[in-house]
């Protein structure tokens, strides 16, 4: 048998993260000297290749021999590698980084040690038979991985990477962190976790469908999110049926609204009261106004049978012109059509979103939530909207009711249907309301739709009057400007936006929307002209800025 060659190290310590010394360079050496430990997935210890493990039954030294930096740039990389991991929170705070100088190589080599804990992976081996014990701790995981998310931060989500001390804390042991992908990565982690863990079944699983739930309002103070992973999640593929059962508990629970307190609605110096819920809409500094606590009522939403109907109209991104869509319902009215898709942006950029929220209400139509709904709704509207977005947003949030906030925030962000699929923007789209269907996504949405099997997607956001279809292998784009009735029948899968009631973006003034024939599968574009006097009076008088005013010239 040959002996293994031992290498002698000169230790350089940076300390740990909660500041205290747990580990001297003699004690590292001493670790150095034992034998390497084999990497293997499903094991102890799992990683890249790269990775070097030295373990004792009390420590784990880690050695980065990828990392190949002179002594400055390592000394750098080391300090700044410590301090994030400071602030992160999620690691053991024995955790200490050393580099380490062996006698045979001038480059230094980066290593970190830290106590020996208990996977996740092994602590469900061993606990399988007993659930209840499991499940508050694959919670706390949860919980620590949400903590590094509301940072928009993602830690590796396989189970070995997270370890429990004997208080049963819950760290992340890997040395990586990464962007946060809005659920997409935890979704398919999720799938794998119902493919392996056994116990996830049966009541154990419909309780983790609502201790997620919980932990997404706690976090994240979104109910959007549940939706989001909720649909990711109906793409895992899992082929065993009842592992595919507990998925479906999971998810039945996750949807399973309750009451909650999320939405900050808008506090003043003259506040509300029943009798007058817009007693504060006179306030005109919104920007530092006190935000409190709401409760939000969300409950299960039946599928509406909208099939039964033959006319089907399509509205689309109103934002606040109440004249606009006034002059859409009377033509609905004349023309006998009794039901519609509102997809989403019922406010936004217009002087009513009260009144338009409120006809909408009114209108018994079924309604799915747009980017600007859910900015207006939430308060949060400082990323992912344009200046004149946001300045509409934030006038228009002393003029609405708590109450019709609330509203929009419980509308869901996706419709399925048996024959279509409707959402505000684009099907590709997790979060459905932020990406858009225009001439660089539209295949790739389209890849969707086959891939999902759904023959059509009704949406909004680009505010284009445009068909994206594919027969076969072949995409088309019609215009409903030129062609008003669109036969959808050669189509296998279309892509069908009727425009912008409120403000249109194709060159032609007037509020633009659809009707869809269901019987004969066909879209009926339509424009109707509008008296704008009463639109820029208000506009005016509220003192919207010219680059507010202008998106409504066409």
């Amino acid at each position: 048998m040959l002996k293994e060659f031992q290498v002698s190290y000169q230790i350089k310590i940076f300390g740990s993260l909660d500041g205290q010394e747990y580990y001297q360079a003699q004690h590292i050496q001493t670790l150095l000297q034992n034998h390497q430990t084999t990497l293997q997935h499903g094991q102890t210890f799992t990683g890249r290749p790269t990775t070097k493990i030295h373990c004792s039954e009390h420590d784990v030294l880690k050695l980065r021999t990828e990392l190949q930096f002179d002594l400055l740039y390592a000394e750098r990389w080391v300090k700044q590698t410590l301090e994030k991991e400071q602030s992160y929170g999620v690691h053991p705070p024995q955790k200490t980084w050393f580099l380490a100088f062996p006698a045979t190589d001038a480059r230094p080599i980066i290593g970190n040690v830290c106590p020996r804990l208990m996977p996740l992976h092994e602590v469900f081996n061993q606990l399988e038979a007993y659930p209840e014990r499991c499940l508050p701790l694959l919670n706390k995981m949860v919980s620590l991985y949400f903590d590094s998310a509301q940072h928009l931060r993602r830690l590796d989500e396989g189970l070995s990477n997270f370890a429990i001390d004997a208080e049963e804390n819950i760290y992340y042991l890997d040395d990586d962190i990464y962007i946060w992908d809005k659920f997409l990565s935890f979704a398919h982690m999720l799938g794998v976790y119902f493919r392996s863990l056994k116990w996830l079944d049966g009541e154990i699983a419909t309780q983790f469908g609502h201790d997620i739930q919980h932990a997404i309002i706690q976090h994240f103070a979104d109910i959007q999110y549940i939706s989001v992973l909720a649909e990711q999640l109906r793409d895992v593929f899992i082929p065993a049926e009842n592992r595919r059962l507990a998925l479906t508990h999971f998810i039945q629970a996750l949807e399973n609204r309750q009451t909650h307190t999320t939405t900050p609605p808008l506090a003043t110096s003259t506040p509300a009261t029943a009798a007058n819920p817009l007693a504060s809409s006179e306030s005109e500094n919104t920007s530092d106004a006190t935000l409190a606590p709401a409760v939000i009522t969300t409950t299960p939403r039946p599928l509406i049978p909208l099939e039964n109907n033959r006319y089907l109209a399509l509205l689309a991104d109103i934002h606040g012109n109440i004249t606009a869509l006034e002059t859409v319902f009377d033509f609905l009215t004349e023309q006998a059509i009794e039901h519609a898709i509102v997809l989403g942006d019922i406010v936004g950029y217009g002087p009513y979103p009260s009144e338009c929220i409120q006809r909408i209400q009114d209108s018994g139509f079924t309604v799915i939530k747009g980017n600007h709904d859910h900015g207006l709704a939430t308060g949060k509207f400082d990323v992912g909207f344009s200046k004149s977005a946001a300045w509409a947003l934030n006038w228009s949030l002393p003029h609405v009711s708590q109450a019709q906030r609330d509203w929009l925030l419980n509308l869901p962000p996706v419709l399925h249907h048996e024959h279509w699929l409707a959402v505000h923007g684009a099907p590709i789209d997790p979060t459905f309301f932020n990406a858009y269907v225009y001439h660089m996504t539209y295949s790739d949405n389209l890849d969707v739709l086959a891939r999902k099997k759904i023959p059509l997607c009704f949406h909004g956001h680009s505010h284009q009057t445009l068909v994206h279809g594919r027969q076969q292998e072949t995409d088309k784009v019609t215009d409903g400007r030129d062609i008003q009735a669109i036969d959808l029948t050669p189509y296998d899968h279309a892509l069908i936006c009727p425009g912008s009631i409120g403000q249109p973006r194709n060159q032609r003034s007037g509020a633009h929307f659809a009707i869809y024939d269901q019987q004969e599968r066909t879209v009926h574009y339509h424009m109707l002209r509008y008296d704008t006097l009463d639109l820029f009076a208000k506009l005016e008088e509220q003192q919207f800025p010219e680059m507010v005013k202008r998106l409504f010239r066409v």
